[in-house]
């Protein structure tokens, strides 16, 4: 159902599960056979990196005796599917891009906060030190993760106007399609998010419906929207995980010694994929100039505003998607890792009360309003977060308005506030 994310990532994480798991040749003897899906169609150009360096890792783990059926494509439905079929045995695995990342994990949304990281090498030391944490949060989920790779850093695509500047999003109709932390970083920055089904979004591209997305630029390339989108800005808003995930059944019905061996390699295997994937990436961005796309270029000052603006998004999200010691554990990491390179270390504080009172009269009284008519389940603090986000389309959808989530004049006028 969600083909945007077959073109999305068709050249990056989907890939992983395309060519990863056929270590085995059918025709050989297997003792050990998983049924994988991911939305990427067979033969993907990435497919090379995973045929060279993951292949090879899966097979001397596990002595060639693991054989995985691969459905490609999203025959096997989208990524909400494939959790659903996870979890009743139909499937022992699959791939996903960042958002389906975040429904496996939700806790790993906490890597997607606006201008968290400045550059991979803050990711990878990041990775390397939390990868217990991570590992623990997805056994508490159900599943075991074989491989935490890159979306990309996710760039501001526009079609009307560059984007440089906190005040050119103002009322910029956005796309948004990856969840709460989304909507809130739009509306933190003034844009107008909107909306838009996963299999419709390179049409509400084409067609104008929106004007502006944050996304990786190989989806440009992958939906051929290079003509249509005019404007790139790389400012790294915004990083997105992919995973291969199995359940945790799965991985425990492997021998010890398979699950000891590949969790040895694993960090190399990784490390040894992301740098050609991630290679592959900058490419990709650069033949989008290439074609013709302008780059937009944020100055240091005006990027030090957006940061700053969007920073009560951090605090809105803790305890609700993720707990907020896992973000005090991120940004403790960073700032050890900052300070050894010399760094700007961050201004982090989990109890900083100035971003935690920007949520505004509206969104209190959305709560207030929503908790009264039983769409509301959480506390009210004015602070959007996904248990507002949620709430507020459940209520647009049971009133026949725009299903947005977002706190728009519409909504507001049927709630009965001025």
């Amino acid at each position: 159902m969600k083909r945007f994310l077959s073109l999305f990532l068709l050249i990056m994480c989907f890939t992983l599960v395309s060519g990863s798991f056929n270590a085995v040749s059918a025709k050989e003897v297997a003792q050990y056979r998983w049924k994988m899906a991911t939305l990427a169609p067979d033969g993907v150009g990435w497919a090379k990196h995973i045929k060279s360096v993951v292949f090879p890792a899966i097979k001397e783990a596990t002595n060639g005796n693991l054989v995985v059926k691969t459905y490609w494509g999203g025959v096997m439905g989208d990524e909400e599917e494939y959790i659903k079929k996870m979890r009743i045995g139909q499937l022992q695995g699959a791939g996903f891009a960042g958002q389906g990342t975040v429904l496996v994990c939700p806790e790993i949304a906490v890597l997607t906060l606006p201008f968290l990281f400045n550059n991979y090498a803050e990711v990878d030391y990041i990775k390397k030190k939390m990868s217990p944490t991570f590992d623990g949060l997805m056994k508490q989920n159900g599943y075991y993760m074989l491989f935490l790779a890159d979306q990309d850093f996710d760039q501001v695509i526009s079609t009307k106007k560059p984007l440089a500047k906190l005040e050119d999003f103002k009322g910029v109709r956005f796309i948004e399609w990856y969840g709460a932390i989304e909507v809130s970083l739009l509306q933190s920055l003034g844009a107008q998010p909107i909306r838009v089904q996963v299999p419709e979004i390179a049409s509400s591209i084409r067609l104008g419906t929106c004007e502006a997305a944050i996304g990786p630029s190989l989806w440009i390339v992958g939906s051929q929207l290079h003509t249509t989108v005019k404007y790139i800005n790389p400012l790294k808003i915004r990083y997105s995980p992919s995973l291969i995930a199995i359940t945790i059944d799965t991985w425990h019905k492997l021998p010890e010694e398979y699950r000891k061996e590949y969790f040895r390699i694993r960090e190399r295997v990784m490390g040894e994929y992301g740098a050609r994937v991630r290679e592959d990436n900058a490419k990709g961005l650069e033949a989008l100039f290439g074609y013709g796309v302008r780059k937009v270029t944020t100055s240091p000052a005006d990027l030090e505003v957006m940061k700053k603006k969007t920073r009560a998004v951090w605090n809105s999200m803790s305890d609700d998607l993720y707990p907020r010691e896992l973000l005090d554990e991120v940004m403790g990491y960073l700032d050890e890792f900052r300070g050894k390179g010399g760094g700007k270390r961050s201004t982090w504080s989990s109890d900083d009360t100035e971003t935690r009172s920007e949520g505004g009269a509206h969104v209190r009284a959305v709560q207030e309003k929503l908790k009264g008519l039983g769409y509301y389940k959480s506390r009210v603090d004015g602070m959007t977060g996904p248990s507002t986000y949620w709430a507020i389309q459940r209520y647009q959808k049971a009133k026949g308005l725009a299903v947005t989530g977002g706190i728009n004049a519409e909504t507001l006028k049927s709630l009965g506030i001025q």
